[in-house]
């Protein structure tokens, strides 16, 4: 059987649980540096499926670790937000808020979804790649300063990381609709500035990123992605 119908067979038994876990995290969001609950459950899957993982002292933060057949080959990191903002839902789903005043209205809790689910895939399929794969929870991302704690933390490290990928569900892009990537850097910003030390940093890294990131891409899009993004 190919790689390709080995990740959607993995997809396929996975997906109930997945949005089970969406439904979970939405209707318990937490917001920035307070993501405690969140990095519970985070944690409860990654021993679940028995993927190694640290979390940071002191810190929500979390970065799990596969490991393919070759210790030589690159190692790429996955990331996803994990944090909720300070409004009111809504949205009369079965899954709401049960938090006045706070929610998931910018998709975190499907981008951790969708970074677990991956995470599952690979780490079922470790035997057919080689490298390395990241997976890294990041807090505080609406206010800034959860991507500095990891990279000061060194997850950039030990093995290092030669690329980077990240995806952002939207609302008005159509479920299915194929996309484009270009090279380069986009913008990174930092409270409303482009923070050039981590633009640099992150432009390096990303020179070779298509090149590099073929499983973790697929796993990611095709895995969760597009059945997270209906439900």
């Amino acid at each position: 059987m190919s790689i390709k119908k080995d990740v959607f067979s993995e997809i396929e038994a996975i997906y109930p649980e997945l949005v089970e876990l969406r439904h979970q995290i939405h209707a318990n969001p937490e917001l920035s540096y307070a993501e405690f609950a969140t990095a519970a459950l985070i944690e409860e899957q990654l021993k679940k499926w028995g993927i190694p993982y640290v979390r940071l002292p002191d810190s929500t933060a979390i970065v799990a670790m596969i490991r393919g057949q070759s210790k030589q080959s690159p190692c790429i990191g996955i990331r996803a937000d994990m944090d909720a903002l300070p409004i009111e839902e809504a949205a009369n789903v079965s899954y709401q808020s049960k938090k006045k005043g706070i929610m998931h209205a910018c998709g975190h809790d499907i981008h951790t979804v969708n970074l677990l689910g991956s995470g599952y895939v690979l780490n079922q399929l470790k035997n057919r790649f080689a490298g390395c794969v990241k997976l890294v929870f990041q807090p505080a991302e609406e206010v800034g300063g959860g991507a500095k704690e990891l990279i000061d933390y060194g997850v950039l490290d030990n093995p290092p990381v030669s690329a980077f990928l990240a995806t952002h569900v939207s609302e008005d892009v159509p479920v299915g609709s194929k996309h484009s990537f270009r090279a380069g850097l986009v913008i990174i910003k930092i409270n409303g500035r482009i923070h050039k030390e981590i633009y640099r940093l992150f432009y390096k890294l990303y020179i070779n990123t298509l090149k590099k990131l073929d499983l973790a891409y697929q796993s990611a899009r095709n895995g969760v992605y597009d059945d997270c993004h209906i439900k």
